[in-house]
């Protein structure tokens, strides 16, 4: 249980910025789409998965670099990190379609 708290609270720290770009993607692209400007409108959400999809992946990349300081600074369990450092990968994947479901719902 404790490996996947320790996953959960990584997964959760990652994705705060998924929700802060899909909020102001979503912001500029109804403000658009209240202009008039529908065109430009999609624009703004195809750039933005696009550029949030980009940030996710840098993230999680250093996330899996960086793992061992990253987990020790949650946990001091060196049994509960080497559990969680296998399957780090694995839990990151749930995290690259929440991107389409935050910033599409709008479409």
């Amino acid at each position: 249980m404790a490996i996947y708290n320790l996953l959960d609270s990584i997964i959760s720290i990652i994705s705060v910025s998924i929700y802060a770009y899909a909020t102001s993607i979503q912001t500029y692209s109804l403000q658009q789409k209240a202009a008039g400007n529908e065109r430009l409108a999609k624009q703004y959400l195809r750039s933005g998965s696009i550029f949030t999809i980009g940030v996710m992946f840098i993230l999680c990349t250093l996330a899996y670099i960086f793992r061992d300081p990253i987990m020790h600074w949650i946990v001091e369990d060196s049994a509960v990190i080497g559990a969680a450092s296998g399957m780090m990968l694995i839990a990151f994947m749930p995290i690259f379609p929440m991107v389409f479901t935050q910033i599409c719902s709008i479409c």
